[in-house]
């Protein structure tokens, strides 16, 4: 291996890359938009929603609990009286509201949920809509729950004679129900209602929408590795690596878009540093430089299996959607399909995310 010409191929592509006048401008914008966004997620407000039950049971009480521990961006608050709740909604305390009836309890292990919540807003934005549907997601589980358990009941199998045997067979249910909502073996239970419309009872958990300010870090070096790539095809073809042989070759080649990469994480750091997320510098610097390197083998490797130039820019957007679908940038596709986790894996993105 020549280091001489190792150095100088990665002087000579870096050289070219902080030129590119184009290239600077995309890195300059990024790094504004992640200041913008974080100070947009700084400043973004909890939505406060109220929560009446006149009588308290282990139903209403899970249901609090568990959604204010599984969705941060809405405090649940239990109030004493409709009036009360009513009158904060109006004075903007709170931004709505929920009234349990008297008889919920009853009516679900009935398995009927008409006329079970009340619901109380002056406000129809999109954060309400939002906490109505992780409100009811949370209330049709535990209707699924009991109307699983009702129906087996009714089989002689299960031989439930008494109250307490239904008791039993109904915790049981929800034992099971959990374990197979939080592994990769998914469905998804669809309720019909009289109008033939359908109400999904899929879980809204607290990280369903994320933004991740390391998340758009990894994507954005990504694709630069991946246009890193493209210069690559066309200087290959130009005969820029006609003059190197053997093991020099590949390195020369791979330092195209290492040097891509790396020029890419000096504007990431600088983003990292101004948005307050960098708690470590050089934890940071260690952490980045170290993606670039993983993220530039993995261009180079994709290069050397897929030799065909417009197929490669054919996959490219396959590549770049699955990061986006599969790894926690935008949103959490392992909150839905656990088995996301496991595809995540296959992407460089994943292991700079899970770094920190």
């Amino acid at each position: 291996m020549n280091f001489k010409q190792f150095f100088t191929s990665f002087y000579l592509f870096s050289k070219k890359y902080a030129k590119s006048i184009p290239l600077l401008i995309v890195l300059v914008i990024f790094v504004g938009s992640l200041f913008l966004l974080n100070g947009s997620q700084k400043s973004e407000k909890t939505v406060t929603a109220g929560i009446y039950a006149n009588k308290d049971s282990y139903v209403t009480d899970s249901l609090v609990d568990k959604m204010n521990s599984d969705f941060s961006s809405v405090k649940f608050v239990k109030y004493d009286s409709t009036k009360k709740m009513k009158d904060d909604i109006r004075s903007s305390k709170i931004q709505c509201g929920f009234a349990f009836t008297d008889n919920m309890l009853e009516k679900l292990h009935e398995a009927n949920l008409k006329d079970t919540i009340d619901i109380y807003t002056t406000k129809n934005n999109i954060l309400v809509y939002l906490v109505k549907e992780y409100l009811f997601s949370e209330v049709y589980s535990e209707y699924a729950i009991n109307e699983l358990t009702n129906m087996l009941a009714k089989d002689e199998a299960f031989e439930i004679k008494t109250t307490k045997d239904k008791e039993e067979l109904r915790e049981l249910v929800k034992t099971k129900f959990y374990e197979y909502m939080n592994s990769s073996e998914t469905f998804t239970v669809v309720f019909e209602n009289e109008d033939k419309s359908t109400v999904d009872a899929s879980f809204i958990l607290s990280s369903y929408l994320l933004i991740s300010i390391r998340g758009m870090v990894s994507l954005i070096i990504m694709i630069l590795a991946f246009i890193g790539t493209f210069y690559l095809f066309r200087d290959t073809k130009s005969g820029v690596f006609y003059h190197t042989y053997g093991i020099n070759r590949c390195i020369c080649k791979f330092n195209e878009i290492f040097s891509m990469t790396l020029y890419a994480s000096v504007f990431c750091i600088i983003g990292l540093v101004i948005t307050g997320n960098a708690t470590n510098i050089f934890k940071e610097i260690f952490a980045i430089v170290l993606y670039s390197l993983g993220v530039s083998l993995y261009c180079y490797i994709l290069y050397e299996l897929i030799r065909n130039q417009t197929l490669f820019v054919a996959l490219t957007p396959f590549f770049i959607i699955c990061c986006i679908i599969f790894c926690p940038i935008f949103f959490n596709m392992a909150e839905i399909m656990p088995i996301a986790n496991k595809i995540a894996w296959a992407f460089p993105p994943n292991y700079y995310i899970m770094f920190f």
